[in-house]
């Protein structure tokens, strides 16, 4: 099969493999398996980063594990956001909510749509932010609500009820952008 897939983390796995989980446009959450792409010599390694837009075909496993990845061709990278610590961490923070508030198979085109946006977004503050000063925080709340509605839920705060601990990554936006107090859900 072959889809379009957003990174939204990666696990190493064996020596030279890893995990690739994914947000797909046609399948939803989907955690693939990268064989061999740990290799120094791998042709798929750059393409396949976290935060990148990907254009991948895959196979079944023949004994029933993770799908496995054969080929990935990134199409959308998002540099600024990736040189920019304030918009990293805003955008780790949305993978992380994806990762953890969504089940695998489960695939929403509006969901896909808000992720897309959501890391255009970010990446187009990174690039303001070379020239003015932008309020992290205030742009991160601003997406929160509209996320977990999208997500089905009344409140922001009930997605870290929901997954049972607070996301890692607002402790680190915290640190990036030097707050005195903690973000509290959300």
């Amino acid at each position: 099969m072959r889809t379009l897939a957003l990174v939204l983390k990666k696990t190493p796995i064996r020596e030279y493999d890893e995990l690739i989980t994914c947000y797909t446009e046609l399948f939803g959450k989907r955690v693939f398996q990268a064989k061999s792409i740990l290799r120094p010599t791998s042709k798929q390694a750059p393409h396949v980063g976290v935060f990148n837009l990907l254009d991948c075909s895959t196979v079944s496993s023949s004994n029933g594990g993770w799908p496995i990845m054969t080929s990935a061709m990134a199409l959308q990278t998002y540099p600024s956001l990736k040189s920019n610590l304030a918009a990293l961490a805003s955008g780790y923070f949305f993978l992380e909510v994806i990762d953890r508030a969504i089940f695998e198979n489960q695939p929403d085109l509006d969901l896909w749509k808000f992720i897309l946006s959501e890391l255009g977004r970010l990446e187009k503050l990174a690039t303001k932010n070379a020239s003015e000063n932008v309020n992290w925080l205030a742009n991160l709340r601003g997406r929160q609500s509209e996320l977990a509605a999208l997500l089905g839920y009344s409140s922001p705060t009930q997605l870290e009820e929901i997954v049972g601990s607070p996301f890692r990554s607002l402790h680190l936006l915290n640190k990036v952008l030097g707050l005195k107090t903690e973000i509290v859900g959300f």
